[in-house]
């Protein structure tokens, strides 16, 4: 895929019809809310509450529940991959339609490029993110949208753990546990950063960098599986991650794996 302009960005979300125009315009209209409800909480501060704001503000949630959010969720049930991320626990309808609008996968030959463009390849032996005063190499709204969809994965991971938890959120746990067998074996330790003695930062390694790690692991699985399966409803040309192609290894983990219902 190429590299991510504004322009081109809008192209994708359009490309993709009905369902595109919709996250588009929800997109946009999410901002202006924001906006709408920024001017409501100066106003409030300020002591002059405007009563017409605060109307709009209630219209506007039941205009997005009546005529965002519906429309959205029955488009969704004509989505290729619909089959496979209705049956996954955490994706939301609004989540998920904001990652698959961004989304062109006839122009995704491999899950590496998808990664790619979605913000999650690895760039000289580290995470892809915004250099100052370069231009992206990656969509940054999907790669926010493919976050978010990941905090929902571990919310719905966590809400159901009495019961066995869900695919993904075991695939996370397992991440955790790996990448802490990594730390310990390099004689570091892991704690919180407020926790972690002065002078002795490099014996540590911070717990929020480990969760990031097993995060974006489970994101990229994510990705990995809405390829694969995405790609076979297309009838589309499939090729093996880029761990098994290059680096010999034999396990690809299948969309149907990763389902909880």
């Amino acid at each position: 895929m190429k590299k991510p302009t504004e322009d081109t960005t809008t192209v994708l979300i359009l490309k993709n019809g009905a369902l595109g125009a919709l996250v588009n315009f929800q997109l946009q209209f999410e901002k202006a809310l924001t906006a709408l409800k920024i001017r409501d909480t100066h106003l409030d501060k300020n002591g002059t509450p405007d009563l017409e704001t605060k109307e709009l503000l209630n219209e506007s949630a039941r205009f997005k529940k009546e005529f965002i959010l519906k429309p959205v969720a029955r488009l969704l049930e004509e989505h290729p991959a619909h089959p496979w991320f209705s049956c996954v626990k955490g994706i939301g309808n609004e989540n998920i339609a904001k990652v698959v609008s961004l989304i062109d996968i006839e122009r995704a030959p491999s899950i590496s490029a998808l990664w790619k463009y979605a913000g999650y390849a690895v760039v000289d032996g580290k995470a892809d993110r915004p250099k100052k005063g370069e231009k992206l190499t990656f969509n940054k709204t999907l790669k926010t949208m493919c976050y978010r969809v990941g905090v929902s994965l571990l919310k719905a991971h966590g809400i159901s753990k009495a019961k066995g938890g869900t695919k993904f959120g075991e695939y996370y746990e397992k991440a955790m546990a790996e990448e802490t067998r990594k730390i310990e074996a390099q004689g570091k330790k892991i704690a919180d950063v407020a926790d972690i003695p002065k002078g002795k930062e490099e014996e540590y390694v911070n717990s929020l960098h480990v969760h990031n790690r097993a995060f974006r692991k489970m994101i990229k699985l994510f990705l990995g599986c809405l390829w694969m399966y995405w790609r076979k409803a297309e009838g589309l040309a499939l090729r093996d991650p880029y761990p098994v192609e290059k680096l010999g290894h034999t396990t690809v983990i299948q969309p149907e794996e990763m389902v909880d219902r």
